[in-house]
């Protein structure tokens, strides 16, 4: 949500259904890697966003594979 952080792993490649960091186009973004026969899909966690299928013209970098978040807390 809104004002939670979290933490990666810069230092491996992510798996199937992991969430990662990842540059689209020079934007970051915060996603579920999806890598199956048909293709490499980043799907949004809120289900608002149909599934992005990436391409060679996307400039697409995963920046790190996310292992934890940390949740705002309001008080």
């Amino acid at each position: 949500g809104d004002g939670d952080a979290v933490v990666c792993n810069t230092n491996r490649k992510p798996k199937h259904g992991e969430k990662i960091v990842a540059t689209v186009r020079g934007e970051y973004t915060l996603k579920t890697y999806k890598n199956s026969s048909c293709g490499l899909r980043l799907v949004a966690s809120n289900g608002k966003f149909a599934p992005r299928r990436i391409t060679e013209k996307d400039d697409f970098q995963v920046f790190g594979v996310v292992s934890h978040v940390i949740k705002k807390i309001c008080f």
